[in-house]
C-alpha cells in the first residue's frame, strides 16, 4: 500500500470508528481534515451524508483526482471504539506515531476489540427491556416478561444481521417475535399487560435515537445527513409495525384470549422510584449492548438516572410543562457530556444519546404508526407531541454542548495565543495539545475544508 493510499484508508477507518461511537457529522469531518492537514494535503474534502462517508482529494494520486466512498452500517453504536480512535488520532497528530504505525495500530486494536459479544448484546437488550417496562409502571411479572421477550428479539435481530438480511425484514421479524413471545408469556402467566411487554421488548429497536440524531443534524444545517437518518427511522419503524400487525392478526385469529395489544402507554403515572430504576437499567442495558463496560457502564447508568430525576422534578414538583422539563434536562446532560467526555473516553454525542434514552419518545412514533394502521383516535396528536419532544431534546442537548464546548475552545484559544504569539488559532490545527481536543464538539453549518476561529 502506497503512502497516499494509506492516508485515505486511515481517514476512512477513523471516520467509521467515530461515527460508530456516536460522533456528529461536523466532529467527524473536522477530525478527518486534521489528519489530511497533518500530511500536507490541503485540497481534501470530506462528506458525511445518507449513511455514506466520502473522502475526495482533487490533487489525488500522481495528479489524478481520488475519491473513496464508504458505507456506514445504519443503527450501529459501539461506544468502545471511541477510546481506541481518540488515542491513536491524538498520538498520530502529535507525531508520536507515524502514519503507517497509526494505521496498523488502529487496524490491530479494532480487530482485537471487535464488536460487542453476542452474549453482551443479548443481555444488554434484556436489561433494557426490563428497565423500559418499569418506566411504564409494569408489575414484576410483566417486567420479567418484557426482559425475556427482549432477549428473543435481540437473538433473532442479531442472527439476521449477521446474515446481512435487509434492515426492514430484520425489524419486521423483531416485531413478529415480540408479539408472539409476549402473547405466549401472558398466556402461561398472570402478567397484566401484553402491550407493555411488546413495546418494552422493542425499545432497543425503536427509532428514537435515529430521529434524535436527525433532528440535531437538521438544526445544524446538515440536511442530507438528517434526511438519510429520517428515512432510516421511517423504514425501521415501518418494519416493526408490519411484523407486529401480522402477528397480532394471527394471535387474534387462532387464540380465544382477548388480549389488549393496543393501549395508550405513558410514564406519567409511574412512581419516581420506578422511573429512576427503570432509567438506570435502560441506559446501562443499551450501554452494555453497545460495548460499554465497568466504570463507564456505572457512570452512564447514573447519568440516565439523574436525567430522569431532573425531568421528574421540573415537570412534577415545579410548575413547568413536560416540554420545559425535557429541554432543561437535556441541556444539563449535554453540558455534563462534554465535561466528562475525555475522562470516560466517549464522545459527548454518544453520552447524550445514552443518558437521554429514557426520555427519547421513540415509543410514541411506534404507537402513532401502529395506531394509524388500526384507525386509533389521537394518533396524529401523539405524533405531534413526539416531534416537539424530539425538538426539545435536540435543542436542549445541543445548547448544553455548545455552551461548555465553546467555553473550552475559548480557553484553548487563549492558551494557544499565549504560547504561539502571532499565530492564528484553528480548531483543526495539529500544533501542541490542540490535537487532543479534536473530538470536542464543533457547531457550524456544513463545511468540507477548514474551520477558523
Amino acid at each position: 500500500m502506497t503512502t497516499q493510499h494509506r492516508i485515505y484508508d486511515f481517514m476512512i477507518l477513523v471516520g467509521d470508528s467515530l461515527i460508530r461511537s456516536g460522533a456528529s457529522s461536523a466532529s467527524t469531518t473536522r477530525t478527518l481534515l486534521a489528519i489530511a492537514q497533518a500530511e500536507g494535503k490541503q485540497n481534501v474534502t470530506v462528506s458525511v451524508t445518507l449513511g455514506q462517508l466520502s473522502v475526495s482529494d482533487s490533487d489525488g494520486i500522481d495528479g489524478i483526482p481520488y475519491t473513496d466512498m464508504h458505507e456506514i452500517a445504519p443503527g450501529v453504536l459501539n461506544i468502545g471504539w471511541r477510546s481506541t480512535t481518540e488515542e491513536i488520532v491524538a498520538d498520530y497528530l502529535l507525531k508520536r506515531l507515524t502514519l503507517e504505525e497509526a494505521h496498523q495500530e488502529l487496524e490491530r486494536r479494532i480487530d482485537r476489540q471487535s464488536e460487542p459479544s453476542n452474549l453482551a448484546v443479548t443481555l444488554g437488550f434484556g436489561i433494557l427491556g426490563g428497565g423500559f417496562s418499569l418506566l411504564l409502571n409494569a408489575q414484576t411479572l410483566t417486567m420479567v416478561g418484557a426482559a425475556i421477550t427482549a432477549l428473543f428479539v435481540s437473538i433473532s435481530f442479531n442472527t439476521l444481521d449477521r446474515s446481512r438480511v435487509p434492515g426492514i425484514f430484520r425489524y419486521a421479524l423483531a416485531g413478529f417475535i415480540a408479539v408472539f413471545i409476549a402473547t405466549i408469556y401472558c398466556l402461561i402467566t398472570s402478567a397484566d399487560s401484553v402491550a407493555v411487554c411488546i413495546v418494552s421488548a422493542l425499545a432497543g429497536q425503536l427509532a428514537g435515537i435515529v430521529v434524535y440524531g436527525a433532528t440535531q443534524d437538521a438544526m445544524m444545517g446538515w440536511y442530507l445527513s438528517a434526511t438519510g437518518r429520517m428515512v432510516e427511522a421511517t423504514m425501521s419503524t415501518a418494519g416493526l409495525v408490519s411484523g407486529v400487525a401480522v402477528c397480532m392478526g394471527l394471535m387474534n385469529h387462532f387464540l380465544n384470549e382477548d388480549f389488549t395489544y393496543l393501549q395508550p402507554l405513558s410514564s406519567e403515572t409511574t412512581p419516581l422510584l420506578k422511573q429512576m430504576v427503570g432509567a438506570a437499567l435502560v441506559t446501562a442495558g443499551f450501554s452494555l449492548a453497545s460495548g460499554g463496560r465497568n466504570l463507564r457502564l456505572l457512570i452512564l447508568g447514573g447519568l440516565g438516572l439523574g436525567a430522569t430525576l431532573l425531568h421528574f422534578v421540573i415537570g412534577n414538583v415545579l410548575p413547568f410543562s413536560p416540554f420545559t422539563a425535557t429541554t432543561v434536562a437535556s441541556i444539563c446532560v449535554g453540558a455534563v457530556g462534554v465535561l466528562i467526555s475525555k475522562q470516560i473516553h466517549l464522545t459527548s454525542n454518544a453520552i447524550m444519546m445514552l443518558a437521554l434514552l429514557p426520555l427519547i419518545p421513540g415509543m410514541m412514533l411506534y404507537q402513532d404508526m401502529l395506531g394509524s394502521l388500526y384507525n386509533e383516535p389521537d394518533s396524529f396528536s401523539i405524533l405531534k407531541e413526539a416531534l416537539v419532544l424530539f425538538y426539545c431534546l435536540s435543542v436542549g442537548g445541543t445548547t448544553g454542548q455548545m455552551i461548555v464546548s465553546e467555553s473550552m475552545w475559548a480557553i484553548r484559544k487563549r492558551q494557544f495565543t499565549h504560547r504561539y504569539p502571532g499565530k492564528v488559532f484553528n480548531k483543526i490545527m495539529v500544533e501542541e495539545r490542540n490535537a487532543q481536543d479534536v473530538i470536542l464538539p464543533v457547531f457550524s453549518r456544513p463545511f468540507s475544508r477548514s474551520i477558523h476561529k
